[in-house]
């Protein structure tokens, strides 16, 4: 059987109809000599019907072998340039890729018997710079076939935007979609990256989302829908920890700027084998920037009391129990943040 169809082993003929009495009459009719030069459970018969079936098995691997080889060499390109993309190097690393699996080949297999045939294999992965682009272009629209066919199906859904500069000092706005289907499975993904040509203020971000979002469902069918921009600012600016942050903003600044208290404050530092070396500056533009100063801040609290002590400074909201507690709700709630954002 190949294919499932018959094929004779001794003419190479295939039949339409596998029925015993079809294969009887093809028997008879073409190759009725048979069975009187080969006799019914002869030896003979027996070697010469494993000599057919050896000898249909290499037709066959002629054809196979080289089909199944195109296939994993093609399979091979497709890791490679999802390797390259992943870790954004050029297309052209592709031919280098192949020139450093060569010589690997030539030494590391050096005493194979079969070193000529992973030689030819490893050669036949195509990895030029044109053939990488298409690879890349082939999974990037796999994925968003993928996005499209989640976005048909989902019952809930929710957009964050992410604005930020790339390399060239351009706007991007990157939109991560979750998405909530009727099995009550999620899905988070990349949606698209859009360029934001001049200004980034809320209503740029949102005159390109519409844009973008016009692509996959119509904007004014989606129901509706409660923006929300930097809630997390915007609940700093209601729930007031500023008696908190001021305070820390000025111990570290009064310890970091002036040279020589910053160098006898490290100093004590090694000298009391602290977690840290030294605080962080804090730098008032994106408000999750807080969480890392107060978490190191915290984390040096003994050391900066010890070091104010020999300085002869008072702060009593060091030693404010209040003043601690609203400290360590918000180095936890900051740090909470950042861990969501990092992410999302």
């Amino acid at each position: 059987m190949v294919k499932d169809k018959c094929v004779c082993m001794l003419c190479h003929q295939t039949l339409a109809l596998s029925k015993r009495g079809n294969l009887e009459w093809h028997h008879n009719t073409n190759h009725g000599k048979f069975k009187d030069s080969l006799p019914a459970k002869s030896a003979i018969r027996t070697g010469k019907i494993a000599e057919l079936k050896a000898g249909l098995k290499a037709q066959q691997s002629l054809f196979t072998k080289p089909a199944a080889q195109n296939k994993s060499a093609t399979e091979a390109s497709f890791c490679i340039s999802h390797l390259l993309a992943k870790h954004k190097k050029p297309f052209t690393d592709g031919d280098l890729f192949k020139e450093a699996t060569a010589l690997t080949a030539e030494t590391v297999f050096n005493g194979f018997k079969n070193k000529d045939d992973i030689k030819t294999a490893l050669r036949s992965v195509q990895l030029g710079p044109n053939t990488v682009a298409r690879r890349v272009e082939e999974m990037s629209g796999d994925v968003d076939r993928q996005v499209l066919q989640d976005l048909s199906h989902w019952e809930y859904f929710s957009l964050q935007f992410d604005e930020s500069l790339d390399v060239m000092d351009t706007a991007q706005l990157v939109v991560f979609v979750r998405m909530a289907f009727p099995d009550s499975t999620t899905k988070e993904d990349l949606l698209t990256l859009l360029h934001l040509k001049e200004r980034t203020r809320g209503e740029d971000i949102y005159n390109v989302s519409t844009i973008m979002t016009s692509r996959f469902r119509n904007w004014w069918q989606l129901p509706l829908m409660g923006p929300q921009r930097c809630v997390q600012a915007l609940a700093g600016k209601v729930v007031n920890f500023s008696h908190v942050m001021t305070l820390v903003v000025k111990l570290i600044n009064s310890i970091r700027a002036k040279a020589l208290q910053h160098r006898l404050f490290k100093a004590l530092l090694d000298e009391l084998d602290a977690a840290y070396g030294d605080l962080l500056l804090h730098a008032d533009v994106q408000w999750l920037s807080r969480g890392k100063v107060l978490q190191r801040f915290v984390d040096l609290l003994p050391e900066i009391k010890t070091f104010l002590e020999t300085r002869n400074e008072e702060h009593e909201e060091l030693s404010d129990d209040k003043w601690l507690l609203d400290l360590g709700f918000l180095t936890d709630l900051t740090a909470k943040l950042n861990a969501l954002n990092n992410e999302l």
